[in-house]
């Protein structure tokens, strides 16, 4: 007796649905009365079709019939039944016996009620029906469906024809393409390697959590970060270490089916799952913000697209920005996460600029290396591999064909792609200053240099040596600069944006401030979001009229007054950027805001020495000078601040160059009286005896 070979396992899925079809065939010629068969070779071919079924199993897993029926919960009868609608289009033979039998020769499609007949036994007639109602699997899934417009829920519903959707026959066929429809999600490919690598850790530990919360009816992870692109990269990168298959809708979609009708959502989100289901994967909701619970989007419909949600299971990926949306997401069987991205930012950029610039960061100064460009310049991964390539661009445009990265590339590329306006909120300040013009004291010098210096040590202190963990706010560079006016206030913050490579904003408070309740705050909220997305130092002048002390409340504009301020210094604290504020008072600045101020530097009234050193800045070397000039007495007898010392410069070299002669302490003395006279400062001609006929003689 010679023994059976081994089966054969399935080399396509078509094949195995192929065999399904033509079983099913038989059984169903054999109840109808129809053909004659072998009941021995019927048994025979069944026999080989479930050997080579386990064949398959073994060395591939479960067949994809059998990964529709466990994720749909489908029994042996809807089995059976979704097949018999396949087979009516797939197979002419069958699709003739179910009009034979209906009696109606266009009519190929089965009816329930056929099906019923076909498929149960007399006693399971009624409860093959029930597979059927709305709620069932068959129906419930969108596996099959009525044909036509949708019936009226009645017993005629049981003799309309049935179809099923085209995208389940692509499953059962191996392919996802066989759709033609477009639908309102993507499945989105594996994470970019670059991408991936480089929130390796952080996921890891995500993944750890995951699996040690176990199984749970929803897990929801909330992705933390203003930037949609590296928020999607990270999910596709969670994605793949956990083995899942990444759909992705928006969240305003979402928001769009519940207006139209809480079923119509359900519905829709049904269909997503059931194709999430059998590829066994996740969903990923973008600018989920607007479920939160502070957002302007309607309640009730905000509310049924967080129950759909919470109803659907699975591991659900949030991408939401604006706060924790867990307290919306709360139920007995969901388990919450987060992945503040954030956390680990400016390593990510670190090694993305690392890897973008090559060799050629040996040659750049210290401000372009990567950790200090990291540091700086808070850009997503997709911001920096564009300036970079812009940088590379630059760099083979040269005439010389000297193609190696230059300084002048990557400042140029960086202003391409973060320059940002403010709107009408700021304007901003281009200064050419260099750290030689700025006359302060040693001390006030050395901490704008600190200041500088902190900007570019985030990277080895926050991530390096891990003080990002215990401090969840404050991660900005925030400083006061206090003194008189024309003390080199805006010279100083223009100097330190330009030792950043930033941009500096300066702020109109006059555009900021409103008298109308809640408007200021309106205003507060855009300037840090949009000066955060562009990366810019903010400048707020005299900023004691924004940040003065709060006081005691009387009405109801004392109380509207310190919820402004109170919201203000909560804008500065969470800024991740660098914020200079300027006053000529600091005594009536608030006690709580000055305690947020990394920096509180000193601005003095320059002395003689001082005035005597601006002097000799401001004058170019170009300028022509009479032998007269004494800028010593001028700086002793004078007492301007550095702003009105420029003034009177500047006011006698437009003179000296009128008359055509050099400049002299005659033009010099004249402008440094219109001076005083402008700020209302009294002017005697005998308390400067010697050059009494200068100031006698007239302008």
């Amino acid at each position: 007796m010679t023994s059976r070979p081994p089966p054969t396992v399935y080399a396509h899925p078509g094949e195995h649905l192929a065999d399904c079809l033509a079983a099913l065939l038989w059984r169903l010629q054999e109840r109808a009365g129809r053909g004659t068969f072998e009941r021995a070779e019927v048994a025979e071919r069944e026999a080989l079709r479930h050997a080579r079924e386990e064949a398959t199993r073994a060395a591939f897993g479960p067949l994809p019939l059998d990964r529709l029926a466990a994720l749909c919960g489908l029994s042996p009868f809807d089995v059976d039944a979704l097949l018999a609608v396949l087979g009516a289009h797939l197979r002419p033979e069958m699709g003739a016996l179910f009009a034979e039998l209906q009696g109606r020769a266009d009519l190929r499609a089965p009816s329930p009620e056929l099906l019923a007949t076909l498929l149960a036994t007399p006693e399971q007639r009624a409860q093959a029906l029930l597979r059927f109602a709305p709620g069932a699997p068959l129906m419930a899934w969108g596996l099959v469906a009525f044909a036509g417009s949708e019936p009226q829920r009645t017993t005629r519903a049981l003799s309309l024809p049935l179809l099923t959707d085209v995208q389940v026959l692509g499953w059962l066929l191996g392919t996802e393409a066989l759709d033609p429809r477009e639908q309102p999600w993507e499945r989105l490919p594996a994470a970019d390697p670059a991408w991936a690598g480089a929130f390796g850790a952080a996921l890891d530990a995500l993944i750890r959590r995951l699996r040690e919360a176990g199984p749970v009816g929803a897990t929801f992870v909330q992705l933390r970060g203003p930037d949609a692109v590296e928020a999607e990269q990270a999910a596709r990168a969670l994605a793949d270490r956990a083995g899942l298959r990444l759909f992705a809708l928006d969240a305003q979609l979402l928001l769009a089916w519940a207006h139209q009708s809480e079923g119509r959502l359900r519905g829709q989100l049904r269909l997503l799952e059931r194709e999430v289901r059998f590829f066994g994967g996740a969903l990923l909701v973008r600018e989920a913000d607007c479920l939160h619970e502070r957002s302007a989007a309607p309640a009730l419909e905000r509310h049924a697209c967080v129950r759909a949600l919470l109803d659907r299971g699975g591991l659900t990926l949030l991408h939401a920005d604006e706060g924790a949306l867990n307290a919306a997401f709360t139920g007995a069987h969901a388990h919450w996460l987060e992945l503040d991205l954030r956390d680990g930012a400016i390593t990510r950029r670190a090694q993305c600029w690392e890897r973008l610039l090559g060799g050629d960061a040996e040659s750049l100064p210290e401000a372009l290396r990567p950790e200090a460009l990291a540091a700086s310049h808070p850009l997503s991964l997709a911001q920096v591999e564009a300036v970079a390539q812009t940088a590379r661009g630059l760099a083979r445009a040269r005439p010389d064909g000297e193609a190696t990265l230059t300084h002048g590339d990557l400042s140029i590329a960086l202003e391409r792609h973060t320059r940002r306006e403010l709107g009408a909120f700021a304007r901003e300040i281009t200064a050419h200053y260099r750290w030689e013009d700025l006359i302060l004291p040693p001390d006030s010098v050395a901490q704008l240099h600190e200041l500088c210096s902190q900007v570019r040590q985030r990277h080895t202190v926050l991530e390096r040596w891990g003080f990002r963990e215990r401090l969840q706010t404050g991660l900005g560079v925030h400083a006061l600069f206090c003194g008189p006016p024309g003390t080199g206030k805006t010279m100083a913050a223009a100097l330190v944006a330009r030792e950043l490579g930033l941009a500096l904003h300066k702020i109109d408070l006059s555009t900021v401030v409103s008298k109308y309740i809640g408007e200021t705050e309106k205003h507060l909220g855009q300037l840090f979001r949009e000066a955060a997305a562009g990366n810019v130092v903010l400048f707020f002048d005299e900023a004691e009229s924004l940040f003065s002390r709060r006081t005691q409340v009387e009405d109801s504009h004392d109380r509207y007054a310190n919820l402004e301020t109170g919201f203000l210094l909560q804008q500065i604290e969470a800024y991740p950027g660098v914020t200079l504020l300027a006053t000529n008072l600091s005594d009536n600045l608030d006690s709580a805001f000055l305690r947020r101020l990394g920096f509180v530097i000193d601005f003095p009234f320059p002395g003689p020495r001082d005035r005597l050193r601006i002097l000799q800045t401001l004058l170019p070397p170009r300028t022509p000078r009479a032998d007269d000039l004494d800028l010593e007495y001028l700086a002793e007898r004078f007492h301007f601040a550095g702003g009105n010392l420029r003034n009177v410069v500047l006011h006698a070299a437009y003179s000296a160059a009128r008359e055509h002669a050099p400049l002299s302490m005659k033009h010099l003395l004249r402008a440094a009286r219109r001076e005083l006279l402008k700020l209302g400062r009294p002017f005697v001609s005998a308390d400067y005896p010697e050059y009494r006929a200068v100031f006698e003689a007239g302008v």
